[in-house]
């Protein structure tokens, strides 16, 4: 808000499904490395407090490695991903990386959805929300991450929330999703 947008537009992406990637007992909403990305805004947010506690007193390595930015926060158990037999099982969990999503609806993503539009509505900025978009297939020898059905299951989900917000809110919706099938 100190910014004082005229519009944003709101695409969210992976960190959106690995949310939900926890056990259920730890699926709660907040994402489980939330405060440990490496960014300095001015002002400096509340978030660089607790990554300056967690370098300084816990012996977290920090530095600019993706590993280092995203480290889990302690009593969370994240899915530890491994294909067996062509499924992807959470094996750290004792089940698959499908049946964990499907255990952890995304309703903290609605919810967060929902307050984001109606901030910015009540500060009078405007909304775009758009549907993810991404590569489905595997390709050029590379593994796709994206390819994973559960992960195309959920991002499927996510984005059905974002045409649902839109379409109850009055919010435009740029269906970024459909236009790339086309």
């Amino acid at each position: 808000l100190e910014l004082e947008p005229d519009m944003i537009i709101v695409y969210y992406g992976v960190t959106d499904l690995n949310a939900r990637l926890v056990h259920p007992d730890d699926y709660n909403g907040l994402y489980l490395r939330r405060g440990l990305i490496d960014v300095t805004p001015q002002p400096l947010p509340w978030s660089a407090l607790y990554r300056y506690i967690r370098v300084n007193f816990f012996d977290v390595n920090y530095n600019n490695s993706f590993a280092a930015r995203t480290i889990p926060i302690p009593g969370v158990r994240p899915c530890v991903l491994e294909i067996v037999n062509d499924e992807f099982m959470c094996t750290n969990l004792g089940m698959s990386a499908h049946d964990l999503m499907a255990a952890n609806p995304p309703i903290y993503f609605e919810n967060n959805m929902r307050n984001l539009v109606a901030v910015a509505q009540a500060n009078n900025i405007q909304v775009l929300l758009s549907t993810w978009a991404y590569y489905p297939t595997e390709s050029f020898d590379i593994p796709n991450y994206m390819a994973a059905a559960f992960r195309q299951d959920a991002i499927a989900e996510h984005n059905a929330i974002i045409r649902e917000i839109g379409g109850g809110l009055n919010v435009p919706v740029y269906d970024l999703f459909h236009r790339m099938e086309e």
